[in-house]
């Protein structure tokens, strides 16, 4: 092997362990009152009752695409309940939004004082998992949009900002919660 192929290949098993190494010793980002409870919930659903008109459009498209084949909700050990009030779940997910005013100082500000144009606010979906029958908080999770969780961005034809910052902070807030069921359940385990 050639000096060139060993440092690609030397490289590439550093890539590849070191995030198991690193998540060895790691916390959840979550807040889980009751790690035991959350790890013994086998199905849930998403309760949108509280939300708006646009909001609950935004999260029903979000479920409708990632509970399909290979989507995020697929990921999730749990099994999607359809209706909160028919069935009766182990869990109730429960995603709200909110708009956070944005504060900071821009780095290298231009010699002429003039600060680049920036968004006044920030969304933020806020994701709770309460217990089914109790209405016990399992889970809370407050997350930003991801910058752009499709591989695809021309699937999302024509949406409104506002509309693909929602969609993509529950991507975050739900890819993040599966993550702190995978640590959860694998440190309960040891």
């Amino acid at each position: 092997m050639d000096r060139a192929t060993q440092s690609f290949f030397g490289a590439f098993l550093l890539l590849a362990f070191v995030p198991l190494a690193a998540s060895a010793g790691k916390n959840p980002v979550g807040r889980i009152p009751d790690v035991a409870a959350f790890n013994r919930v086998r199905s849930y659903c998403i309760d949108m009752t509280e939300l708006s008109r646009p909001e609950a459009y935004d999260v029903k498209g979000f479920v409708q695409v990632e509970s399909k084949p290979k989507g995020l909700l697929t990921k999730l050990p749990w099994k999607l309940e359809a209706d909160c009030t028919k069935e009766s779940p182990d869990a109730i997910a429960k995603v709200s939004f909110r708009l956070h005013n944005k504060m900071g100082v821009v780095i290298g500000t231009p010699s002429d004082g003039r600060l680049p144009p920036m968004d006044s606010y920030a969304l933020r979906a806020y994701l709770q998992v309460f217990d089914g029958e109790s209405q016990k908080l399992l889970y809370e999770l407050e997350a930003a949009p991801l910058d752009n969780p499709d591989p695809q961005p021309s699937t999302l034809p024509d949406e409104e900002p506002l509309t693909l910052l929602r969609r993509n902070a529950t991507y975050r807030a739900f890819w993040t919660m599966i993550d702190d069921l995978k640590l959860t359940s694998r440190n309960h385990k040891n």
